[in-house]
């Protein structure tokens, strides 16, 4: 506290980034017991210290800036926490996290989970037990994000409960395989020829073992073919 109070801002900052570990996960009752600190506020601003824990007490006008500023580990309890300061968390919060995010109207959260995407999936987005009824579009998008981890994806396929109705959704043809393979593709004569079209004319091992499944034969037995 009399560092905060008394000393100079540049003697503070270096401080701060000599231990920043230290107050990113010690600070959290900083704002709850001296609110509205905006000497406080401009150092960690200025050195974009990431708060991993927080007093649920904090006023809510400093919970605002730590959400609107980005300065706040990506974890589940802190983005429940922050979030439900701002606005009310439906159970879609729970069931359809990443479509939340999309569609809550914070850009500057959505870009914040977007370049740390893999942090997010693995502390947030798998640690929620409902997160499994992602709606398609952010689903496909999700699966079609070029920086996250290839083993996360598959992780978020075989949790996912909802099936990619449109193959062609999916760029990657190795994304495509991880929902075959999972069986989280929609049966259609459509979805086939569009994987067959991405591997080069030939039906992939994935495929063929797809095909093999006798609920999946079943489902394309009973649709006529049309290309």
């Amino acid at each position: 506290e009399l560092i905060i109070k008394y000393a100079n801002p540049e003697d503070i900052k270096k401080i701060f980034e000599e231990n920043e570990p230290y107050f990113s996960s010690h600070c959290e009752n900083y704002f709850f017991e001296y609110p509205k600190n905006e000497k406080f506020k401009k150092i960690i601003y200025d050195l974009n210290i990431k708060f991993s824990k927080i007093n649920p007490n904090t006023p809510d006008e400093d919970l605002k800036f730590l959400l609107d500023k980005n300065l706040f580990e990506l974890n589940k309890n802190m983005l429940g926490l922050l979030l439900s300061k701002r606005m009310q968390l439906s159970e879609n919060y729970k069931k359809s996290n990443y479509h939340f995010i999309l569609s809550c109207g914070l850009p500057s959260l959505e870009k914040y989970i977007l370049e740390n995407i893999n942090t997010y999936v693995q502390e947030i987005y798998l640690k929620l037990e409902k997160n499994t009824d992602e709606p398609e579009d952010s689903y496909t998008k999700l699966l079609n994000t070029p920086n996250l981890q290839i083993e996360l994806k598959n992780r978020i396929i075989q949790k996912e409960k909802n099936m990619i109705t449109n193959l062609s959704n999916i760029s990657d043809k190795n994304i495509q395989d991880l929902l075959l393979k999972n069986k989280k593709v929609l049966p259609s004569w459509e979805n086939i020829n569009k994987n067959f079209i991405l591997n080069e004319h030939i039906l992939s091992k994935t495929m063929i073992n797809y095909l093999n499944t006798i609920e999946i034969a079943e489902k394309l037995c009973n649709e006529k073919i049309q290309f």
